[in-house]
């Protein structure tokens, strides 16, 4: 049985810019857009070597766009966790909520010692180290380097600027677009951080929250920072009445997930061997769809 294929396309550069699935329609005449989702879901388009399976993922000037003449090998599936990319100086890794990311424990199901096993497997001599972190409840993307050079690069840029959160919390927001500033501290007492209006009691901290879906009894926000604060969005949601669903930390009334209803969806940075900038971006969880029909508008779908 032969595999499925294409015609052989040369690299192509995105001169302009723009969202993938225009620049694809333009560049490749032959094809609609159905043949372009099919392309997207057979994991057969690359952007600057990575494979996207997004039709809204937006290209910067001077990307490098290729398409396999092939499908991709799957993306590695492990328990708990998924890696969705994989070079010799990181590897990047989508993981369920629950996971623990640190080697810090002797938890052998922890995101560190799965990729430890994985990379030993090809040379004993093999490492990973822990580039980005997220907390046990939520999930999403995390990095890990493969060396210490790469480990130290990334430690030096990586921070929660550089992720997109979706968020699922209590009730509907008025508005559908918001900044919150506030200044976060630590109660020493009940290990929780507190949020003020007060300059002279905390550090600042700035949160853009944009609202994507609704029902009479959730939302689910996309939330992007500004600075890098412990519990940063958890605590300024709740400050505002909408407290992130599963979140009995910061007494939250409803846990219809059962799981904090936190997920670190997209993630941009330099890569730290070539400098290129990097974009992932993960699946949104199923359970978090379903509480708003089940339909994710972050990828296109492909009817079976």
């Amino acid at each position: 049985m032969h595999k499925p294929r294409v015609k052989e396309v040369p690299p192509m550069v995105a001169k302009a810019g723009g969202q993938l699935m225009e620049f694809l329609l333009t560049s490749l005449p032959g094809k609609n857009r159905n043949n372009i989702k099919t392309l997207l879901n057979h994991r057969q388009v690359l952007v600057n070597g990575q494979v996207v399976g997004f039709y809204n993922h937006q290209l910067q000037p001077g990307d490098t766009v290729q398409i396999l003449k092939y499908k991709a090998p799957a993306e590695m599936t492990f328990s708990g966790m998924t890696i969705v990319f994989e070079d010799e100086h990181i590897i990047v890794v989508d993981k369920h909520a629950g996971m623990l990311c640190s080697s810090a424990t002797k938890d052998p199901n922890t995101v560190a010692a799965t990729l430890l096993r994985y990379v030993r497997r090809q040379s004993p001599v093999n490492s990973v180290y822990m580039a980005s972190s997220l907390d046990r409840e939520t999930s999403g993307l995390v990095v890990f380097a493969k060396t210490r050079l790469a480990k130290e690069r990334l430690q030096q840029s990586l921070s929660m600027t550089d992720y997109t959160y979706l968020a699922i919390v209590e009730g509907v927001l008025e508005k559908e677009n918001g900044v919150l500033k506030s200044y976060l501290w630590l109660d020493k007492k009940t290990q929780k951080m507190c949020s003020s209006q007060n300059p002279d009691q905390g550090q600042l901290a700035v949160t853009h929250v944009n609202l994507m879906k609704s029902n009479n009894h959730f939302s689910m926000l996309r939330v992007k920072v500004e600075t890098n604060c412990k519990h940063q969005i958890r605590v300024q949601l709740h400050d505002i009445g909408h407290t992130i669903v599963g979140d009995l930390r910061y007494g939250a009334a409803h846990n219809p997930l059962s799981r904090l209803g936190l997920h670190a969806w997209a993630l941009t940075f330099r890569h730290p061997a070539t400098g290129k900038v990097l974009q992932f971006e993960s699946h949104t969880p199923k359970r978090f769809l379903n509480l708003f029909g089940g339909e994710d508008e972050n990828r296109e779908q492909t009817a079976n």
